[in-house]
């Protein structure tokens, strides 16, 4: 016996690019000397990748008094890259376009950064509500799904225990099953 199991599934997306054009844009300053100024702009993404990783454990149900045991999936890893963004500026009023492009330019990698944050918030965000529903559908159909994929329930590990764990003994441990569009 090597222990309890913590088998994983992965689901990842690689190699996305974006071409958005028309981005509108407002730039506002309040104090002196006072600005402002708007125009569009045409973004770029190139290299953009998401991965997403649940692990199947096994928990006390919540939902009734029987202290029953469910299958639970938790997530393991919520990760957003971005290989490049380019940004080109168009701005009328003020002629300015030119700045405002070599400003792009030089804070491209703050940008990148900046957007690969936002985004990888937003998939946690989305990540952690879609957890609920994916556990409720997984606890009502688990016996049809343990016999498709021939894992023994018992041999889970406890979700609490995982847990409590650091998030580096995850990669050490357990079957994958990898899904990538």
């Amino acid at each position: 016996d090597n222990g309890p199991l913590v088998p994983r599934c992965n689901f990842q997306c690689s190699g996305i690019s974006a071409v958005i054009k028309g981005l509108l844009w407002e730039v506002e300053q309040l104090y002196m000397p006072f600005f402002s100024d708007s125009g569009t702009c045409d973004a770029q993404i190139s290299g953009f990748d998401i991965a997403v990783g649940f692990q199947l454990a096994k928990a006390e149900s919540v939902e009734d008094k029987t202290k029953q045991t469910v299958p639970q999936l938790l997530p393991y890893e919520c990760k957003v890259s971005i290989e490049s963004i380019n940004i080109e500026v168009q701005e009328k009023q003020h002629g300015l376009s030119w700045l405002y492009n070599l400003f792009t330019n030089i804070f491209a990698e703050k940008l990148r950064d900046t957007v690969k944050c936002l985004l990888q918030d937003k998939l946690i965000q989305s990540v952690t509500l879609s957890v609920e529903a994916l556990n409720t559908f997984l606890a009502k159909n688990w016996r049809t799904i343990e016999r498709g994929i021939k894992l023994d329930f018992e041999k889970l590990r406890n979700a609490a225990a995982i847990l409590t764990d650091d998030v580096g003994s995850f990669e050490d441990s357990g079957d994958a099953y990898a899904v990538q569009f």
